[in-house]
């Protein structure tokens, strides 16, 4: 099965509520990524302004916008099934 990812919302920390297409929710917690040896890729995310104001859905899966012009291919992405199988499952009322 194919999941993919239709909202993303900020929780607390660097955690962030990632919701599927299939109804479920998972929590994914991104401060494991974005320790302070993260490298080029997702140093960017490390300042919290940049991690909140460019957070988004791009095909399917959580997405960091960092260039400003959602193209897909400079975008940081996380994969859809490391989310789901890694996530921590959240209820939703």
């Amino acid at each position: 099965m194919i999941r993919e990812i239709c909202m993303v919302k900020p929780v607390k920390g660097r955690e962030v509520d990632c919701y599927f297409t299939t109804g479920h929710v998972r929590r994914f917690n991104m401060a494991g990524l974005l320790t302070p040896d993260c490298g080029p890729v997702f140093r960017p995310l490390r300042n919290r302004k940049t991690f909140l104001s460019t957070m988004t859905v791009i095909n399917g899966t959580l997405a960091f916008d960092v260039a400003g012009n959602r193209n897909e291919y400079k975008c940081v992405d996380i994969d859809p099934e490391t989310i789901f199988m890694e996530g921590k499952p959240v209820s939703v009322p």
